[in-house]
């Protein structure tokens, strides 16, 4: 399945009903968010939902291309791996006052428990700077089988 990002939802919010979707993005995997600075930056992440191997938070660039964000090594948890400076499994990410904030489920996939350690936590990301800022760990706030979401 390929998604595709647009512009619709914000220029229809911004009362440019008339003008034309430029696409940005396409990718063969789902994302379930899309957030932009106020600068322009895109960044998407991807669930994971079968517990699926790669990025899991990426910018999108000028020219569509996706990179891992902040880098790589943010993005390359394999199991039995370290879950402290990584990202197990993202469900949702916002920007908020230059702030990337990243949930993680710390699930490996749907439906199972988050992994111990700090794999449930919150990430906060300066995208000035492009550093990590603070790591919230959630996993004394949860129970076992608690879905962390970002509703």
């Amino acid at each position: 399945m390929k998604i595709t990002f647009s512009l619709l939802p914000l220029l229809l919010i911004c009362g440019f009903a008339n003008a034309q979707l430029q696409q940005v993005a396409t990718s063969n995997l789902v994302w379930n968010g899309v957030t932009t600075s106020s600068d322009g930056r895109i960044f998407v992440n991807f669930p994971k939902i079968e517990g699926g191997k790669g990025m899991s938070v990426g910018e999108v660039l000028k020219d569509g291309k996706i990179i891992p964000y902040p880098n790589e090594d943010w993005n390359n948890w394999q199991p039995g791996e370290d879950v402290n400076e990584k990202f197990v499994r993202t469900n949702s990410i916002r920007i908020v006052n230059g702030q990337l904030w990243i949930v993680d489920t710390g699930t490996p996939s749907m439906g199972q428990n988050p992994l111990s350690g700090n794999a449930l936590k919150l990430v906060s990301i300066d995208i000035k700077t492009n550093t990590i800022q603070q790591i919230i760990p959630l996993t004394g706030l949860a129970k076992p089988s608690t879905f962390i979401d970002d509703h």
